[in-house]
Protein backbone atom coordinates (compact mmCIF):
# COMPACT_ATOMS: atom_id res chain seq x y z
CA UNK A 1 0.00 0.00 0.00
CA UNK A 2 2.84 2.46 -1.11
CA UNK A 3 -0.72 5.17 -2.70
CA UNK A 4 -0.83 6.91 0.71
CA UNK A 5 -0.34 10.82 -0.22
CA UNK A 6 0.49 14.02 1.80
CA UNK A 7 -2.71 16.51 2.44
CA UNK A 8 0.05 19.00 2.02
CA UNK A 9 -0.23 18.11 -1.64
CA UNK A 10 -3.83 19.51 -1.93
CA UNK A 11 -3.17 22.84 0.47
CA UNK A 12 -5.22 25.67 -0.45
CA UNK A 13 -7.95 23.47 -2.62
CA UNK A 14 -11.50 23.09 -2.12
CA UNK A 15 -11.67 18.53 -1.70
CA UNK A 16 -13.95 16.37 0.07
CA UNK A 17 -12.67 16.39 3.79
CA UNK A 18 -13.67 13.37 5.05
CA UNK A 19 -11.71 10.94 6.77
CA UNK A 20 -11.86 6.90 6.55
CA UNK A 21 -12.53 5.59 9.89
CA UNK A 22 -12.58 3.03 12.16
CA UNK A 23 -13.13 1.88 15.85
CA UNK A 24 -13.20 -0.86 17.96
CA UNK A 25 -14.91 -1.50 21.27
CA UNK A 26 -13.46 -3.88 23.64
CA UNK A 27 -15.23 -5.03 27.19
CA UNK A 28 -15.12 -7.76 29.89
CA UNK A 29 -11.71 -8.39 29.15
CA UNK A 30 -8.72 -9.56 31.55
CA UNK A 31 -5.34 -7.80 31.77
CA UNK A 32 -3.73 -10.60 29.61
CA UNK A 33 -6.55 -9.88 27.00
CA UNK A 34 -5.81 -6.27 26.94
CA UNK A 35 -2.46 -6.68 26.69
CA UNK A 36 -3.36 -8.64 23.89
CA UNK A 37 -5.49 -6.26 22.08
CA UNK A 38 -3.49 -3.68 22.56
CA UNK A 39 -0.24 -5.78 21.34
CA UNK A 40 -2.51 -6.87 18.36
CA UNK A 41 -3.05 -2.71 17.37
CA UNK A 42 0.22 -1.91 18.10
CA UNK A 43 1.50 -4.83 15.66
CA UNK A 44 -1.10 -3.56 12.68
CA UNK A 45 -0.14 0.19 13.24
CA UNK A 46 3.05 -0.65 12.58
CA UNK A 47 2.48 -2.62 9.67
CA UNK A 48 0.32 -0.43 7.75
CA UNK A 49 1.06 3.34 8.89
CA UNK A 50 3.99 3.64 10.78
CA UNK A 51 6.99 3.33 7.75
CA UNK A 52 4.61 5.35 5.72
CA UNK A 53 4.01 8.44 7.99
CA UNK A 54 5.86 11.06 10.45
CA UNK A 55 4.02 10.29 13.70
CA UNK A 56 3.98 11.67 16.69
CA UNK A 57 3.42 9.20 19.63
CA UNK A 58 1.89 9.65 22.96
CA UNK A 59 1.79 7.70 25.85
CA UNK A 60 -1.25 8.86 28.47
CA UNK A 61 -0.43 12.94 28.06
CA UNK A 62 3.24 12.76 27.52
CA UNK A 63 5.19 12.74 24.11
CA UNK A 64 7.15 9.11 23.74
CA UNK A 65 9.44 7.78 21.35
CA UNK A 66 7.72 4.90 18.61
CA UNK A 67 10.20 2.37 20.14
CA UNK A 68 9.14 2.76 23.68
CA UNK A 69 5.45 2.14 23.23
CA UNK A 70 5.29 -1.45 23.62
CA UNK A 71 7.50 -1.80 27.01
CA UNK A 72 4.59 0.60 28.31
CA UNK A 73 1.80 -1.62 26.77
CA UNK A 74 3.51 -4.50 29.01
CA UNK A 75 4.03 -2.20 32.02
CA UNK A 76 1.43 0.44 32.34
CA UNK A 77 0.90 2.23 35.39
CA UNK A 78 -2.71 1.16 35.67
CA UNK A 79 -4.67 1.24 32.45
CA UNK A 80 -3.38 1.73 29.04
CA UNK A 81 -3.48 4.82 27.00
CA UNK A 82 -1.76 5.30 23.95
CA UNK A 83 -1.97 7.13 20.05
CA UNK A 84 -0.55 9.07 17.74
CA UNK A 85 -0.75 12.15 15.23
CA UNK A 86 0.56 12.60 11.94
CA UNK A 87 1.57 13.20 8.53
CA UNK A 88 2.14 11.19 5.18
CA UNK A 89 5.61 11.38 4.36
CA UNK A 90 6.60 14.50 1.86
CA UNK A 91 9.25 16.55 0.50
CA UNK A 92 7.83 19.27 3.20
CA UNK A 93 7.71 16.47 6.22
CA UNK A 94 9.87 13.81 6.47
CA UNK A 95 11.37 13.19 10.10
CA UNK A 96 10.25 15.10 13.41
CA UNK A 97 12.29 17.71 12.95
CA UNK A 98 10.28 18.74 9.90
CA UNK A 99 7.05 17.29 11.51
CA UNK A 100 7.82 19.76 14.72
CA UNK A 101 8.69 22.72 12.54
CA UNK A 102 5.23 21.86 10.67
CA UNK A 103 3.37 21.77 13.43
CA UNK A 104 4.97 25.08 15.18
CA UNK A 105 4.09 27.03 11.41
CA UNK A 106 0.53 25.61 11.31
CA UNK A 107 0.20 27.19 15.06
CA UNK A 108 1.91 30.41 15.16
CA UNK A 109 2.89 31.21 11.37
CA UNK A 110 0.93 31.79 8.40
CA UNK A 111 1.98 29.68 5.67
CA UNK A 112 -1.02 27.33 6.59
CA UNK A 113 -3.26 29.91 8.21
CA UNK A 114 -6.90 29.16 6.62
CA UNK A 115 -8.86 32.16 4.90
CA UNK A 116 -12.27 33.05 6.54
CA UNK A 117 -14.30 31.50 3.39
CA UNK A 118 -11.91 27.79 4.05
CA UNK A 119 -15.41 26.19 4.43
CA UNK A 120 -17.84 25.29 2.13
CA UNK A 121 -20.07 22.35 3.20
CA UNK A 122 -20.72 21.95 -0.25
CA UNK A 123 -23.39 24.93 -0.34
CA UNK A 124 -25.05 23.77 3.03
CA UNK A 125 -25.99 27.09 3.23
CA UNK A 126 -28.23 27.40 0.12
CA UNK A 127 -29.60 24.14 0.49
CA UNK A 128 -30.59 24.77 3.98
CA UNK A 129 -31.86 28.73 3.57
CA UNK A 130 -34.12 27.49 0.17
CA UNK A 131 -36.23 24.71 2.81
CA UNK A 132 -36.39 26.91 6.07
CA UNK A 133 -36.14 30.98 5.05
CA UNK A 134 -39.77 31.55 4.85
CA UNK A 135 -41.34 28.29 6.93
CA UNK A 136 -43.68 29.31 9.32
CA UNK A 137 -46.07 25.99 10.89
CA UNK A 138 -44.19 23.18 12.66
CA UNK A 139 -45.37 20.82 10.47
CA UNK A 140 -43.17 22.38 7.67
CA UNK A 141 -40.18 22.08 9.50
CA UNK A 142 -40.40 18.52 10.00
CA UNK A 143 -41.16 18.05 6.95
CA UNK A 144 -37.97 19.89 5.67
CA UNK A 145 -35.73 18.27 8.13
CA UNK A 146 -36.95 14.74 6.76
CA UNK A 147 -35.82 15.77 3.34
CA UNK A 148 -32.40 17.46 4.35
CA UNK A 149 -31.50 13.99 6.58
CA UNK A 150 -33.00 12.04 3.10
CA UNK A 151 -30.91 13.68 0.53
CA UNK A 152 -28.21 11.50 -0.63
CA UNK A 153 -24.76 11.87 -2.90
CA UNK A 154 -23.52 15.03 0.00
CA UNK A 155 -20.29 15.78 1.35
CA UNK A 156 -18.28 18.23 3.30
CA UNK A 157 -16.47 20.32 0.88
CA UNK A 158 -13.49 22.52 2.83
CA UNK A 159 -9.78 23.32 2.13
CA UNK A 160 -7.51 20.99 4.90
CA UNK A 161 -6.75 21.55 8.43
CA UNK A 162 -4.93 19.13 10.79
CA UNK A 163 -3.44 15.85 10.75
CA UNK A 164 -3.58 13.35 7.95
CA UNK A 165 -3.56 10.53 10.08
CA UNK A 166 -4.20 9.64 13.49
CA UNK A 167 -5.00 7.12 16.14
CA UNK A 168 -6.09 6.65 19.66
CA UNK A 169 -6.01 4.26 22.48
CA UNK A 170 -7.72 3.65 25.85
CA UNK A 171 -8.52 1.69 28.46
CA UNK A 172 -10.47 1.87 31.98
CA UNK A 173 -11.06 -0.95 34.65
CA UNK A 174 -14.19 -1.71 36.52
CA UNK A 175 -15.06 -4.12 39.73
CA UNK A 176 -17.16 -7.19 37.74
CA UNK A 177 -16.39 -9.55 40.74
CA UNK A 178 -12.89 -9.39 39.42
CA UNK A 179 -10.90 -6.25 38.08
CA UNK A 180 -12.37 -6.07 33.94
CA UNK A 181 -11.06 -3.60 31.42
CA UNK A 182 -12.91 -2.23 28.40
CA UNK A 183 -12.33 0.85 26.44
CA UNK A 184 -12.12 1.66 22.76
CA UNK A 185 -9.55 2.08 19.43
CA UNK A 186 -10.00 4.84 17.01
CA UNK A 187 -8.44 5.96 13.58
CA UNK A 188 -8.55 8.00 10.96
CA UNK A 189 -6.99 9.01 7.93
CA UNK A 190 -7.68 12.07 5.42
CA UNK A 191 -9.98 10.55 2.21
CA UNK A 192 -7.75 12.47 -0.20
CA UNK A 193 -4.53 11.04 1.03
CA UNK A 194 -5.79 7.57 -0.22
CA UNK A 195 -6.35 8.46 -3.68
CA UNK A 196 -8.19 6.02 -6.06
CA UNK A 197 -7.20 3.67 -3.38
CA UNK A 198 -10.04 3.93 -0.47
CA UNK A 199 -11.92 0.89 -1.80
CA UNK A 200 -8.60 -1.63 -1.52
CA UNK A 201 -7.60 0.14 1.67
CA UNK A 202 -10.91 -0.19 3.37
CA UNK A 203 -10.99 -3.65 2.85
CA UNK A 204 -7.54 -4.04 4.76
CA UNK A 205 -9.46 -2.52 7.54
CA UNK A 206 -12.06 -5.08 7.26
CA UNK A 207 -9.59 -8.09 7.00
CA UNK A 208 -7.97 -6.62 10.34
CA UNK A 209 -11.37 -6.28 12.08
CA UNK A 210 -12.34 -9.47 11.20
CA UNK A 211 -8.92 -11.23 12.21
CA UNK A 212 -10.02 -9.43 15.36
CA UNK A 213 -12.85 -9.82 15.73
CA UNK A 214 -12.35 -13.80 15.71
CA UNK A 215 -9.01 -13.56 18.29
CA UNK A 216 -11.10 -11.05 20.78
CA UNK A 217 -15.39 -12.14 20.95
CA UNK A 218 -16.04 -9.44 23.07
CA UNK A 219 -15.44 -6.24 20.74
CA UNK A 220 -17.30 -4.74 18.22
CA UNK A 221 -16.44 -2.31 15.38
CA UNK A 222 -17.79 0.24 12.85
CA UNK A 223 -16.15 1.59 9.75
CA UNK A 224 -17.51 4.79 7.59
CA UNK A 225 -16.69 8.22 6.37
CA UNK A 226 -16.94 10.70 8.60
CA UNK A 227 -15.63 14.66 8.88
CA UNK A 228 -16.00 14.34 13.07
CA UNK A 229 -12.76 14.45 14.93
CA UNK A 230 -11.26 11.66 15.93
CA UNK A 231 -12.07 12.58 19.90
CA UNK A 232 -15.60 12.19 19.13
CA UNK A 233 -17.31 9.13 18.67
CA UNK A 234 -17.18 8.01 14.47
CA UNK A 235 -20.86 7.53 14.38
CA UNK A 236 -23.12 10.68 13.47
CA UNK A 237 -25.88 8.61 15.30
CA UNK A 238 -23.83 8.97 18.89
CA UNK A 239 -24.61 13.06 18.34
CA UNK A 240 -28.17 12.75 17.56
CA UNK A 241 -29.10 9.96 19.74
CA UNK A 242 -25.72 9.83 22.07
CA UNK A 243 -27.72 11.41 24.96
CA UNK A 244 -28.19 10.20 28.23
CA UNK A 245 -30.65 7.23 28.63
CA UNK A 246 -34.33 6.93 29.85
CA UNK A 247 -35.62 3.91 31.72
CA UNK A 248 -35.85 1.33 28.67
CA UNK A 249 -38.58 -0.67 29.49
CA UNK A 250 -38.20 -2.92 26.67
CA UNK A 251 -34.74 -4.02 27.29
CA UNK A 252 -34.64 -3.46 31.27
CA UNK A 253 -31.56 -5.75 31.41
CA UNK A 254 -30.10 -3.15 29.71
CA UNK A 255 -30.52 -0.71 31.54
CA UNK A 256 -27.10 0.27 33.08
CA UNK A 257 -27.65 3.96 34.34
CA UNK A 258 -24.32 5.53 34.18
CA UNK A 259 -22.05 2.55 33.33
CA UNK A 260 -19.80 2.58 31.16
CA UNK A 261 -21.48 -0.79 29.99
CA UNK A 262 -24.02 1.09 28.16
CA UNK A 263 -21.10 1.63 25.35
CA UNK A 264 -20.89 -2.17 24.51
CA UNK A 265 -24.30 -3.08 25.58
CA UNK A 266 -25.84 -1.23 22.84
CA UNK A 267 -24.69 -0.43 19.18
CA UNK A 268 -23.27 3.12 18.62
CA UNK A 269 -24.39 3.64 15.11
CA UNK A 270 -25.59 2.10 11.84
CA UNK A 271 -22.68 2.05 9.65
CA UNK A 272 -21.00 0.57 6.54
CA UNK A 273 -19.19 -1.91 7.88
CA UNK A 274 -20.62 -2.85 11.58
CA UNK A 275 -19.17 -5.85 13.93
CA UNK A 276 -21.40 -6.87 16.32
CA UNK A 277 -20.56 -8.34 19.52
CA UNK A 278 -22.42 -11.40 21.23
CA UNK A 279 -23.54 -8.91 24.21
CA UNK A 280 -25.17 -6.91 21.60
CA UNK A 281 -26.95 -9.64 19.85
CA UNK A 282 -28.71 -10.46 22.68
CA UNK A 283 -30.74 -7.06 21.43
CA UNK A 284 -31.04 -8.41 17.74
CA UNK A 285 -32.27 -12.44 18.43
CA UNK A 286 -33.63 -12.37 15.04
CA UNK A 287 -30.56 -10.62 13.31
CA UNK A 288 -29.49 -12.76 10.53
CA UNK A 289 -33.44 -13.98 9.17
CA UNK A 290 -34.65 -10.61 9.47
CA UNK A 291 -31.59 -9.03 7.16
CA UNK A 292 -33.18 -11.41 4.56
CA UNK A 293 -35.28 -8.64 4.37
CA UNK A 294 -32.90 -6.30 2.67
CA UNK A 295 -30.79 -6.74 0.04
CA UNK A 296 -28.96 -3.50 0.12
CA UNK A 297 -27.20 -5.09 3.53
CA UNK A 298 -24.81 -7.98 3.70
CA UNK A 299 -24.39 -10.40 6.70
CA UNK A 300 -21.99 -13.14 8.12
CA UNK A 301 -21.49 -14.78 10.90
CA UNK A 302 -17.75 -15.23 12.25
CA UNK A 303 -16.28 -17.81 14.55
CA UNK A 304 -16.83 -17.34 18.16
CA UNK A 305 -20.14 -15.40 17.39
CA UNK A 306 -19.41 -12.05 16.26
CA UNK A 307 -21.51 -11.19 13.00
CA UNK A 308 -20.75 -8.61 10.36
CA UNK A 309 -23.80 -6.53 9.09
CA UNK A 310 -22.69 -4.12 6.05
CA UNK A 311 -23.56 -2.39 3.00
CA UNK A 312 -23.58 -4.93 -0.16
CA UNK A 313 -21.89 -1.44 -1.64
CA UNK A 314 -18.50 -0.54 -1.60
CA UNK A 315 -17.52 2.67 1.01
CA UNK A 316 -18.00 4.94 -1.86
CA UNK A 317 -21.23 4.04 -3.44
CA UNK A 318 -22.93 3.35 -0.25
CA UNK A 319 -25.54 6.17 0.27
CA UNK A 320 -28.49 7.23 2.23
CA UNK A 321 -30.77 4.00 1.17
CA UNK A 322 -27.94 1.68 2.14
CA UNK A 323 -27.51 3.22 5.50
CA UNK A 324 -31.52 3.24 6.12
CA UNK A 325 -31.80 -0.48 5.79
CA UNK A 326 -28.60 -0.95 7.91
CA UNK A 327 -30.44 1.34 10.76
CA UNK A 328 -33.66 -0.59 10.29
CA UNK A 329 -32.10 -3.89 10.81
CA UNK A 330 -30.19 -3.06 13.81
CA UNK A 331 -32.50 -0.44 15.07
CA UNK A 332 -33.18 -2.04 18.53
CA UNK A 333 -29.63 -2.66 19.49
CA UNK A 334 -28.86 1.31 18.26
CA UNK A 335 -27.82 3.34 21.77
CA UNK A 336 -31.47 4.95 22.08
CA UNK A 337 -30.49 8.02 23.58
CA UNK A 338 -31.65 11.84 22.27
CA UNK A 339 -30.70 15.19 21.51
CA UNK A 340 -31.41 18.53 21.00
CA UNK A 341 -31.78 21.75 18.52
CA UNK A 342 -32.88 25.10 20.26
CA UNK A 343 -35.21 26.33 17.48
CA UNK A 344 -33.48 29.96 17.85
CA UNK A 345 -30.71 28.17 16.60
CA UNK A 346 -32.61 26.37 13.58
CA UNK A 347 -34.00 29.31 12.31
CA UNK A 348 -30.91 31.99 13.36
CA UNK A 349 -29.72 32.30 10.01
CA UNK A 350 -26.81 34.39 11.41
CA UNK A 351 -25.57 31.45 13.38
CA UNK A 352 -23.99 28.47 11.10
CA UNK A 353 -22.56 25.22 12.29
CA UNK A 354 -22.61 21.79 14.44
CA UNK A 355 -25.21 22.03 17.26
CA UNK A 356 -27.62 24.88 15.24
CA UNK A 357 -28.12 23.30 12.46
CA UNK A 358 -29.14 19.73 11.14
CA UNK A 359 -26.67 17.52 9.01
CA UNK A 360 -24.29 20.70 9.28
CA UNK A 361 -21.54 18.52 7.37
CA UNK A 362 -23.28 16.06 5.65
CA UNK A 363 -22.99 13.25 7.66
CA UNK A 364 -25.13 10.14 7.06
CA UNK A 365 -27.60 9.53 9.52
CA UNK A 366 -30.74 8.12 8.86
CA UNK A 367 -33.59 9.72 10.40
CA UNK A 368 -37.07 8.24 10.66
CA UNK A 369 -40.56 9.92 11.15
CA UNK A 370 -41.42 8.80 14.45
CA UNK A 371 -37.44 10.18 15.75
CA UNK A 372 -38.23 13.99 15.14
CA UNK A 373 -40.63 16.24 17.49
CA UNK A 374 -40.72 19.63 16.67
CA UNK A 375 -42.03 21.95 19.36
CA UNK A 376 -42.14 25.40 19.76
CA UNK A 377 -39.29 26.25 21.43
CA UNK A 378 -37.16 23.36 19.96
CA UNK A 379 -36.34 20.06 17.91
CA UNK A 380 -35.74 16.71 19.75
CA UNK A 381 -34.18 13.65 17.98
CA UNK A 382 -35.51 10.58 19.59
CA UNK A 383 -34.84 7.02 19.72
CA UNK A 384 -38.16 5.23 19.24
CA UNK A 385 -36.62 3.43 22.57
CA UNK A 386 -35.95 6.41 24.19
CA UNK A 387 -39.58 6.64 26.57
Amino acid sequence: MDYFTSMLSFRGQYIDCRMLKFEIDFYQCSWPELNAIATRIRHWLSEVIEHRAVLRWFYGDREIRSENIQTKIDNPDSGISFGFDGMIVSKEIYNQKSYKAFLKEAMYGSTYKLPPDADKTMNYKDVFMSYFQDIERNDEIKKSLLEIFDMSGMYPVSMWAGSDVSAFFHSNHYIEGAIKYCGKFDFAIALKSLGENVIHFSNEIIRFLKDFAIEFKNTSSRVNLSYFSILQHISPHMVYFGGRLNKNPEHPEFDYGDSDMNKYAYVPGAEWFNIISPLQQQLLPNLLSESQKYPEVTTEVLPGGNMIVRSSKDIISTDIDEYKAIKSLLYNALYPGKSEIKMKDLLNFDAWGWGTKPRFYWEYVPMFEDEIEVLDDRVIFRHRNNI
